[in-house]
């Protein structure tokens, strides 16, 4: 699950979700981005898939929950969120240009 995650979905060009070993950064492009500290993590398996609940550290010391389910496969894809899109590492990028055209 460490690394930089890209989506291929049209609008998402330029914005990554990067999961560290103690944080979380949520990139709008290459200038702009939020770093979060995560507090705690707890994985579940469902079935082939894993889900993830992040807590992280927003202003203030107010906590926020992220949901992160990880999808097998190759290339392994992630769901962030409620949202249907997957995200895929940034390692496999090639895979994100071939299925853009």
């Amino acid at each position: 699950m460490l690394g930089v995650w890209r989506n291929p979905a049209p609008g998402y060009a330029e914005n990554y979700f990067e999961i560290r070993r103690n944080s979380i950064v949520i990139g709008v492009d290459e200038n702009e981005s939020s770093f979060r500290p995560i507090v705690s993590v707890e994985a579940t398996e469902s079935g082939r898939e894993t889900e993830f609940r992040f807590e992280y550290s927003l202003e203030g010391g107010r906590v926020a929950p992220l949901l992160v389910v990880l999808i097998p496969g190759n290339p392994p894809r992630i769901r962030i969120g409620a949202r249907p899109d997957q995200w895929v590492r940034e390692d496999h990028a090639h895979l994100l240009k071939q299925g853009a055209s």
